[in-house]
């Protein structure tokens, strides 16, 4: 499905891990969280007390009119699942 400002599920899909800013926004454009991926964005609004939403969009900042909606916010938590943390791997042990 089309977002309102013309990005398709598929398309936010592709771009879920580039590095840009994002705001995960509430009610009178209040901003509570800011993440550096799309995926992260997701996850976090994933986050919110789903008995009470307080997330009604996500927005790519700087404002280059790229808004993910709630109705298509709630299509893509569905699609993604768990996020992907930066790792690096050394010998056996893994840090992030």
């Amino acid at each position: 499905m089309e977002s309102d400002h013309g990005r398709t599920d598929a398309e936010l899909m592709t771009i879920l891990d580039e590095r840009s800013t994002w705001t995960v926004n509430g009610r009178q454009g209040r901003i509570h969280f800011l993440a550096m991926t799309l995926r992260a964005a997701i996850v976090r609004a994933a986050a919110f007390d789903p008995a009470r939403p307080v997330v009604l969009e996500l927005c790519r900042q700087p404002s280059d009119n790229l808004i993910v909606s709630a109705p298509q916010l709630h299509r893509l938590m569905k699609m993604v699942s768990e996020p992907v943390e930066d790792e690096i791997t050394v010998g056996d042990q893994v840090t992030g």
